[in-house]
């Protein structure tokens, strides 16, 4: 999920936010904020998992920063079965390098290859 945000900087908690994570430069604000967000498959809560602030947002970026939400998420004990996106040109990008350059309805879990 993409939430946008507007530019500015901020100090707070001794240190200053609202710089993009996807760019060289130290000093480029965000302009939007990547939101990571878990559901479960018994119940309707939903979590953010992670809030990442970001400008001008790239496959090869988002791509790295799914697969350390995916580690995250498994490695305290979650067990992720989907990935859902909306059809946006970058997210297409994402599941297309994730699925060997073809997208297809499912893959072979990252983490775990004996699992869809």
């Amino acid at each position: 999920m993409k939430i946008y945000v507007s530019q500015k900087i901020s100090y707070k908690g001794g240190s200053l936010q609202g710089f993009a994570t996807n760019t060289r430069r130290d000093s480029t604000e965000a302009t939007t904020v990547q939101a990571y967000m878990l559901g479960s498959v018994l119940s309707k809560n939903k979590d953010v998992v992670a809030l990442q602030p970001v400008k001008n947002l790239d496959a090869s970026f988002l791509h790295v920063s799914v697969s350390k939400v995916l580690q995250l998420v498994e490695s305290v004990g979650y067990k992720v079965v989907a990935l859902l996106s909306d059809n946006n040109r970058i997210n297409r990008n994402v599941f297309a390098v994730m699925c060997g350059g073809v997208l297809q309805p499912s893959i072979i879990h990252p983490l775990d290859s004996t699992r869809q």
